[in-house]
């Protein structure tokens, strides 16, 4: 029987979390060049007292005597402070500069020539045989790449002011404030200032410090009439929980293992898409050719796992093949659908910094640095810019849903305002380069403190000792992509192929393909066995288990990570690596452990599950591939774990993994028969969603199961129509206050140092 009182079950039997206060009519505002953001408003000149209109040969000129008159500008923050102006006939206030735009097209051109050359000589320095050719490509990379962004950014002396029908550089304007409720408009890529002309009626642009005798100032006035700005809606509506429950804890889900900068990963060109681009939906959701090919068919890595030999490749505004639920390179956390998400009850994010610098060498196509901890530094940076974005559509710095935090307690405040808490965490294969090459380890003690505390002051809070390559810490966990492809990848990167055992537990492992080598210690059996250096070894009956544990550097690493106050990650450790950890942790006073995504990297046995929950732990199952019937019995089988918890909270989350070449939850087997019904309402009845529209796509979770984050909203309220669903749901929105209290726990043993 569905739960009658949904808040009520939300708190175990005590009373509902109180309602929200309703927003009283916020009294009139002083304009700020962060408050006009998305207002419909017309542009005057203070000098003049005249209006912006469009005239008959489509310029902007300063003619109409009353707002009314006026052409209405919708203001669309591109960032915090700079805008596009967006008037009525869908076109951008912008300049116009004709060998710029020449420029602007043949200097992308040359850049991506330039980028596919260096990628092509990170490939070839992959053989150390061709090393020296693969440096000198890379200079002749550089060297093109280099000139193509010297010739984009060559512009002429004829820019004009005039209307263009898609935005750029050229159509963002940075605003201030030089007087009260005065602006000056200045051109973000030239530095030029707008202004009204003296002696005509036009626009023009003047230099930013020049004598314009006020001429440069413009008030935005209130208006109608403006085009809605090209966006994806959240589809749903009310407010959402703000507050805490009657005994103080928070109410939400957390997502403890999310990938929201992947987009950067792999060199920046594999994962097409990003969570926001300045410009707009039609520029972060276009169309993924720039990196699939024509109809998909360079999407190698897409079609090799998710079986998708070709798809159509545009997004915005038709969507017709991505995002899927079985996608694994499109990208699936724009910021809309992660409002849809967060309005549904998803209260605390742990966003993974992801990069895999061998993968991204052998992609020769590519825009970004494959060094992992340069990649971490580049997603940490687009966070903070996501973040900024978000602040700008809200309003200002500090209005957007979307907190990046550093401390518990700081995640505790901005989840009982009712935002959504971020905390940055990391999964590389060599952490801090830590590397590992035929045993021999590459870095030292030294180099593990300096990169936890540069991490630290990172504002990184948890990070994997290992990821899908053995490391200079320990063996990395086998699972079913460790059967020939990572394994392939691991003799690359250290020289070896796995090391395998047959695992000592059912439950987890994989099972690796060997072919033997050729018998006997001859001349002609050792050149032929040289010759076959990438032939998979012999391995002993199946499933198997990478035999590498923890090594020394490995322990100092986890010592490490206990003293700072870091949250230790214990999926893709191998079998005996991830015992050491547990080992260690629980010696330490049951220090905090998590199991971020559950069922990645190897799976746990019921003997480590009970070992983690009796230490406090918390695991987070990873839903991929489950209908919400699988994943309501994976939440219920954690659940079950509650008594041998010995901390003061228990909550179980879920482990998207979005992003993270995973796939996502899909259509329940029975959803013709019994579907979600639509509009349904989230768990604490406060919201109303209806089926997400994005563009001119409708996403249903019956036909399309989660294909795109927004849809965890759909997924959550599947879950609670499946027997024991109200259970698990219960549970899942304890899982917030259940991480604030884990991590806290490890804060708090950083302050104790």
């Amino acid at each position: 029987m569905a739960c009658i009182g949904l808040a009520l079950c939300a708190c175990g039997g005590s009373q509902p979390p109180g309602d929200a206060a309703s927003p009283a009519t916020p009294p009139p505002q002083t304009k700020t060049i962060y408050s006009i953001a998305s207002g419909c408003y017309a542009l005057q000149s203070p000098a003049t007292g005249r209006f912006v209109l469009k005239a008959d040969d489509g310029s902007y000129r300063l003619a109409a005597d009353r707002s009314e008159a006026a052409m209405p500008f919708r203001m669309r923050a591109s960032g915090l402070g700079t805008y596009l102006l967006y008037d009525a006939d869908a076109e951008f206030l912008s300049i116009r500069d004709g060998l710029a735009l020449l420029t602007d097209g043949v200097g992308l051109l040359v850049d991506e020539a330039g980028n596919l050359v260096y990628g092509v000589g990170d490939t070839l320095g992959l053989v150390d045989t061709l090393d020296p050719l693969g440096d000198i490509v890379n200079g002749l990379g550089d060297l093109v790449s280099n000139l193509g962004h010297a010739v984009a950014t060559f512009s002429g002396p004829t820019a004009v002011i005039q209307p263009m029908g898609f935005a750029w550089d050229n159509a963002e304007w940075a605003l201030s404030e030089p007087a009260p409720e005065q602006f000056t408009l200045t051109s973000t890529s030239m530095g030029l200032n707008l202004v009204a002309e003296p002696t005509s009626d036009g626009l023009s642009l003047a230099p930013l410090h020049g004598n314009a005798d006020g001429l440069e100032q413009f008030r935005l006035v209130a208006t109608q009439g403006c085009a809605e700005f090209p966006e994806i809606g959240v589809s749903a509506s009310g407010e959402t929980f703000k507050g805490t429950n009657p005994d103080g804890t928070v109410f939400g889900i957390a997502d403890t293992h999310i990938h929201i900068s992947a987009y950067e990963f792999l060199g920046g060109r594999v994962n097409y898409g990003e969570p926001f681009h300045r410009f707009g939906v039609e520029h972060a959701l276009d169309n993924c050719a720039v990196e699939h090919g024509p109809y998909g068919t360079t999407g190698l890595v897409e079609i090799a796992l998710g079986g998708l030999t070709g798809h159509a490749t545009k997004g915005w505004p038709t969507f017709r093949d991505w995002p899927h639920h079985h996608s694994y390179l499109h990208h699936q956390t724009y910021y809309m659908w992660m409002k849809r998400a967060w309005m549904a009850g998803v209260r605390l994010m742990v966003n993974h910094l992801v990069q895999n610098e061998l993968l991204c060498e052998i992609w020769p196509i590519r825009d970004r640095e494959c060094k992992e901890m340069d990649s971490v530094r580049l997603q940490r940076q687009s966070m903070y810019r996501l973040q900024d974005y978000i602040d700008a559509q809200e309003g200002g710095p500090g209005k957007g849903w979307f907190r990046i935090v550093t401390s518990p307690d700081e995640a505790r405040a901005v989840i009982e305002d009712g935002k959504l808490a971020v905390v940055l965490a990391v999964e590389v294969s060599k952490m801090f380069n830590c590397g590992l090459f035929l045993g021999q380890a590459e870095c030292t003690q030294a180099d593990i403190d300096a990169g936890l505390d540069e991490v630290w002051q990172l504002g990184i809070r948890s990070f994997f000792p290992t990821h899908d390559f053995d490391n200079a810490f320990a063996g990395s966990g086998l699972f079913a992509a460790s059967e020939v492809f990572l394994n392939l990848g691991n003799k690359v990167e250290t020289g070896e192929y796995f090391h395998a055992e047959t695992c000592p537990e059912e439950g987890n492992g994989a099972n690796l393909v060997g072919i033997p080598a050729v018998p006997g210690d001859n001349v002609l059996s050792l050149m032929i066995n040289q010759t076959l250096g990438f032939a998979l070894p012999t391995y002993p009956p199946a499933p198997h288990c990478n035999s590498r544990g923890l090594t020394g550097l490995g322990e100092y690493v986890i010592e490490g990570m206990m003293k700072q106050g870091f949250i230790l990650e214990t999926d893709h450790l191998a079998h005996r690596a991830r015992y050491k950890v547990i080992e260690m942790a629980r010696a330490n006073d049951n220090y905090p452990m998590i199991s971020s995504h559950s069922r990645a990297g190897g799976e746990y046995t019921e003997n480590m599950r009970q070992l983690m929950h009796s230490a406090g732990a918390m695991i987070s199952p990873l839903p991929r591939d489950w209908s919400a019937v699988e994943m309501t019995e994976a939440l219920l089988h954690e659940i079950a774990f509650e008594d041998q918890n010995h901390e003061s909270y228990f909550g179980v989350g879920f482990g998207s993994d979005i992003n993270g070449m995973a796939l996502q939850p899909g259509v329940r087997a029975d959803a013709a028969e019994h579907p979600l019904k639509y509009p349904f309402k989230s768990y604490d009845g406060k919201v109303t969603f209806d089926r997400q529209l994005s563009g001119e796509r409708v996403f249903d979770l019956n036909v399309d199961g989660v294909a795109q984050y927004g849809l965890y909203a759909d997924f959550f309220a599947d879950i609670q129509q499946q027997p024991g669903g109200d259970k698990a749901m219960k549970y899942l929105f304890r899982s917030a206050e259940a991480y604030l209290q884990l991590w806290q726990r490890a804060y708090e043993r950083r302050q104790a140092d």
